[in-house]
């Protein structure tokens, strides 16, 4: 018999290589994607929109990975191709467009240039206009990722947006039914507020419109209608529009007013969630504690610990005091003790010195004293008046009242 090769090896007997599958290149879903509807042209048949409708959910539902080589002038040019195949009649296919400008946009971390971002801006607001009231939510979630960093290129949108009668105005504000509508016309301004370095900010105009809508929304209480992921998303994009204009728009608050409003609100919201915590702020914080709103006295801790102090202090004066006056006493009587004469003590207990005619009250208990020897001995029989307890009553230090007690009467007259 004739010897059988082996299927699959080489004449030579090496086996023969499998082949290897074809790895996909980055990007080759989108590119085939973008293909076939770049193909297609604007038709209002049924075939037609079906077909539209499942490129659509193809395109959301691919896998966009990190560096997927997608270029940002595709994605562009691919949204800008979608929206014209799309008739703002077709309200089920304007918010599966919407749900494909955000979700591209956003996935792929794409900034739409200039050259397309007006036509998508046109294209957004006049679905707004037109469109039906449940398509708002996705069609604004659209508009929030085409502004983004884009804010100094909208110009001529602002005030179509931002005016006193704009779309994000009044979709924003209180009385606006859809509290989702409401938190993505918020977005909506945050994203228009964040600047990009180098580029112009936004006009000063239109950033006090979106500062006092931002700190509307953030004094408000949550309504019965919203729940709290909502609220919590709501008042996030605030406090991210409020950043945007401070930090990137470099506006200055010069109204003392807007900065205690804003004060209050910041500090409400820093304990924001926590349970069982309920934080009553005024409208207005002023940062130092000023007395327009906080009618507490100051506490003066030092009054207590000085008054208590002061007695100690008067006591030693006392002690220091006392024997200086004793001696200069003694001294005293001592070269008057010659010269001194009986006179009768009048009704009003006064005696008369020689010297000087001096009067001295009797309540220092001075006693007539004779002007014979006798007198020496009567002398040291009696209590000298200058050692006696009533001289107390005559030293300034030791009167009805202590020192302390006088001041504090003083003070409350």
């Amino acid at each position: 018999m004739a010897a059988v090769q082996v299927v699959g090896s080489l004449p030579s007997g090496q086996p023969r290589e499998a082949p290897r599958e074809a790895i996909p290149e980055r990007g080759n879903g989108f590119r085939l994607l973008s293909a076939r509807l770049c193909a297609l042209r604007p038709d209002d048949s049924s075939s037609a929109r079906t077909e539209i409708h499942l490129l659509f959910d193809q395109l959301i539902s691919e896998n966009y990975s990190e560096g997927s080589g997608v270029a940002p002038e595709d994605v562009s040019a691919l949204l800008v191709q979608a929206c014209r195949l799309v008739p703002l009649t077709q309200n089920h296919l304007v918010s599966k467009v919407s749900q494909l400008i955000h979700h591209l946009l956003n996935r792929l971390q794409v900034i739409v240039d200039e050259q397309h971002l007006d036509f998508l801006l046109a294209y957004t607001i006049s679905a707004i206009h037109q469109c039906s009231s449940w398509t708002h939510r996705e069609i604004l979630q659209a508009l929030a990722a085409l502004v983004y960093c884009n804010g100094s290129k909208c110009q001529k949108y602002l005030p179509e947006l931002l005016g006193n009668t704009g779309l994000l105005m009044k979709l924003s504000d209180l009385a606006q039914s859809d509290p989702e509508v409401r938190r993505a016309a918020v977005h909506c301004m945050a994203n228009l507020c964040l600047s990009v370095p180098g580029q112009p900010y936004l006009e000063e105009p239109y950033q006090n419109v979106c500062f006092q809508a931002f700190l509307t929304i953030l004094q408000s209480p949550k309504s019965s209608d919203m729940d709290d992921i909502t609220f919590c998303m709501l008042l996030q994009n605030a406090l991210k529009g409020i950043q945007s204009l401070l930090n990137g728009g470099r506006m200055k608050l010069t109204q003392t007013d807007e900065l205690g409003a804003l004060l209050a609100v910041l500090k409400k919201f820093m304990f924001h969630g926590l349970p069982g915590l309920n934080i009553e702020m005024p409208t207005v914080l002023y940062p130092t504690p000023l007395p327009q709103y906080d009618g507490r006295t100051p506490i003066k801790p030092q009054q207590s610990e000085s008054s208590a102090s002061r007695p100690t202090l008067n006591k030693k004066k006392k002690s220091k005091v006392k024997p200086k006056k004793i001696q200069q006493g003694e001294e005293e009587e001592k070269e008057s003790s010659g010269e001194i004469e009986a006179a009768p003590v009048t009704g009003t207990g006064r005696v008369n010195l020689h010297e000087g005619n001096t009067w001295c009250p009797s309540s220092l208990g001075v006693q007539s004293l004779p002007l014979d020897g006798s007198g020496a001995a009567e002398k040291d029989g009696v209590s000298s008046p200058f050692t006696s307890s009533s001289w107390k009553r005559v030293s300034s230090s030791e009167s009805d009242f202590s020192d302390a007690e006088g001041g504090m009467q003083s003070k409350m007259r």
